[in-house]
């Protein structure tokens, strides 16, 4: 939404003349930024509102969703440095070509067509009041004050749960795939029953009676640290 109302009209247009000069500043922003590929698309069409070319919005679209500083640090610190470096190598240069087949080979116009109908417009100021959407405004604002306090609520038990079970804390843990690593793994130890990671504190709850180093031994061939 800021895209489209503060970026200029035709900001990026003036730079059509370097199109890898535009997909390498792309790439500098997609890759370390975290975005979903759902969320990738409305910031991508409102960068071509705005004159991005079609071969640059697809490198958002691809290298963003595929990369950010989470998962940079998890595949480096499982995988290696060098896995690390072909997984970058292989976005970036797909990337990379991809948007440049569709900027040299395919007509600008099978992309940009029916742009102009999703600019945003002013609204008529005879127009009907919205009594739906203010009703649908309302139900959503209620729907999302409810999602924050049943989290709290839930929260608030899970930590009068978790205060019987034996705490591990693990340095390493970035993001949720962390967390479900972490558990999933921790779950499958003999005498385990169940296992909680709270991933703001970085502490891995386990109840049950599991062998001690076997815990530690399960945390660390995970590619994180046992703390204490």
């Amino acid at each position: 939404a800021l895209i489209t109302v503060l970026v200029p009209e035709g900001f990026f247009a003036q730079f059509a003349d370097r199109p890898l000069l535009n997909m390498l500043i792309v790439l500098c922003i997609a890759a370390p930024m975290y975005i979903c590929a759902t969320g990738s698309i409305p910031v991508a069409l409102s960068l071509m509102l705005k004159g991005m070319s079609p071969g640059t919005a697809l490198v958002l679209l691809m290298a963003g969703p595929a990369t950010n500083v989470a998962s940079i640090l998890v595949i480096g610190k499982v995988f290696g440095k060098r896995s690390l470096v072909v997984y970058l190598f292989s976005i970036i240069v797909g990337a990379m070509a991809g948007g440049l087949i569709i900027d040299c080979l395919l007509p600008v116009e099978w992309f940009t067509g029916n742009l102009a109908q999703l600019a945003p417009s002013m609204p008529c100021c005879c127009a009907p009041t919205p009594y739906f959407n203010i009703i649908c405004s309302v139900v959503f604002s209620a729907l999302l004050v409810w999602a924050f306090v049943a989290k709290k609520i839930s929260s608030d038990k899970q930590k009068q749960n978790i205060k019987m079970k034996k705490e591990y804390r693990i340095k390493g843990m970035m993001c949720n795939h962390c967390k479900a690593n972490v558990e999933t793994n921790l779950a499958k130890v003999a005498g385990v029953k169940s296992v909680t990671v709270d991933l703001t504190s970085g502490i891995a709850y386990v109840e049950g009676n599991p062998n001690h180093d076997d815990i530690v031994a399960t945390i660390k061939s995970l590619g994180y640290e046992y703390v204490g």
